[in-house]
């Protein structure tokens, strides 16, 4: 998967990449079930890891924080996306 492949070839240091894949693993939880088709999935993906490595990069390193302000920056991007109830 290229999303994987982004984050891995970030020079994140060991411990960031860490927390950063535990954010993408839960912010993908929370819109994989919007999408169904192998080609949504995959750009979603990419754009999901372009969001969390720009947070990762300008010093968020805790979990909750990546997670939400991924999903708000893809909110941003995407038109018509809500983002699903963080809780």
């Amino acid at each position: 998967m290229r999303a994987i492949k982004l984050i891995n070839g970030s020079h994140l240091d060991p411990g960031t990449l860490h927390v950063v894949f535990e954010a993408f693993d839960q912010a993908w939880d929370t819109i994989a079930p919007i999408y169904s088709q192998p080609e949504e999935i995959e750009v979603a993906r990419l754009k999901l890891a372009e969001a969390l490595l720009s947070l990762a990069q300008n010093g968020a390193t805790e979990v909750a924080v990546l997670k939400e302000g991924a999903l708000a920056v893809y909110a941003d991007k995407i038109p018509h996306f809500q983002i699903p109830s963080l809780t």
